[in-house]
């Protein structure tokens, strides 16, 4: 007998035309899965056309609701993605129907959940014991989710990976867009703008290294609660003139900002923030030589003197030293190719192929 190969994603967040950038690992998940033949159902998806608190209102309400429902469906894997804020609507189906369920572990419910999280914990803990699978993106965070969850992590599956037709040494960049010349060094930054994501940091590392390279130039991207005070903190510093924050990039559009970056720094503080660091893969994808702090997760990917740099600490310093280190990496013949093969197997499709073929392993009989 043939298995069944429906799968249904529960999840509070996915990108819509009102927040673009909300979930797109799980839309990469969930195109990549249809590209493996399987049969995807959004009905238990917060989505929503509208922003703001309305939207978050009817984002819910449809989870919460679809969750409900997936007690009336047909057999399939129900796939789920941050249950602690939604738990209670998925037990029906999981104590009525018995669908085997994949729980995508998340950093917000692992590294340091809030006290409303703590208050659904005791609701979501068991769900975590009681899956047929759990998936990470990382193995070095499969170890925190069996700290907290007493359970195996048995997937390890890269966040989707990265699109190889999108993140590519070869191609366009956004230098002439950004009018930056060609000559000059440009340092990057790319993820949330909070403080545990290091862009202080990122701004210390940036103003230590343009004191002895007057050409050289910064871009970020990125939103956050801390956006406003970061566009304080450059008018401050007196580098509004070579700061350049774009804000809110779609991902379609990152590798031109990749490809136009000298030298890329992750300046994440990565304990009980990270669970893998997929922009940081993107970077290298794009043949970006990447800097990053020297722990047990980044070393799954950036292999020093190969693809970029470890540093041991973090603090602005580090990360500046670490730059003509990590430029030269890339300017040797064919350096951008080479850097980029180095990632090449947490591509999307790959990741995709691998993901699937354990699912097959729980879906029920058709």
């Amino acid at each position: 007998m043939s298995s069944s190969k429906r799968i249904y994603f529960v999840s509070p967040i996915y990108p819509t035309v009102a927040e673009p950038a909300s979930g797109t690992f799980i839309q990469a998940l969930a195109e990549g899965l249809k590209g493996e033949g399987w049969e995807v159902d959004l009905r238990a998806v917060g989505l929503s056309d509208r922003g703001g608190k309305f939207g978050k209102l009817e984002r819910y309400i449809r989870l919460c609701l679809g969750s409900l429902a997936l007690v009336f469906c047909k057999p399939g894997i129900v796939y789920v993605h941050l249950p602690t804020w939604f738990s209670i609507f998925l037990w029906p189906s999981r104590l009525r129907r018995s669908l085997p369920m994949a729980i995508h572990a998340h950093g917000s419910e692992i590294h340091g959940r809030n006290r409303l999280a703590q208050f659904f914990w005791p609701l979501t803990r068991p769900l975590f014991k009681r899956a047929e699978r759990i998936v990470v993106p990382s193995a070095t965070f499969a170890k925190a989710v069996l700290l907290a969850t007493e359970r195996d992590a048995e997937i390890v599956s890269p966040s989707g990976g990265f699109d190889e037709d999108l993140f590519d040494p070869e191609g366009p960049s956004a230098r002439q867009k950004l009018n930056i010349s060609d000559s000059a060094v440009v340092v990057g930054y790319a993820s949330r703008i909070v403080e545990s994501k290091g862009w202080r940091i990122f701004l210390d590392a940036f103003e230590d290294y343009a004191r002895t390279n007057d050409g050289a130039v910064a871009i970020m991207i990125g939103i956050g609660r801390d956006a406003k005070t970061l566009e304080a903190e450059i008018r401050t510093r007196g580098l509004s003139e070579k700061v350049k924050y774009i804000g809110a990039v779609p991902r379609s559009e990152m590798a031109l900002y990749f490809r136009a970056m000298s030298v890329f720094l992750f300046v994440s503080k990565i304990e009980n923030t990270d669970t893998l660091g997929l922009v940081a893969v993107e970077a290298i994808a794009c043949g970006t030589p990447t800097i990053a702090l020297d722990r047990e997760l980044t070393r799954e990917y950036l292999a020093p003197g190969r693809n970029g740099v470890l540093v041991e600490a973090w603090t602005g310093h580090s990360f500046s030293q670490a730059i003509d280190e990590a430029r030269a990496l890339a300017r040797s013949e064919g350096g951008r190719s080479i850097l980029a093969a180095t990632v090449s197997a947490y591509n999307s499709r790959q990741a995709a192929q691998g993901l699937s073929e354990r699912l097959k392993e729980i879906a029920p009989v058709a």
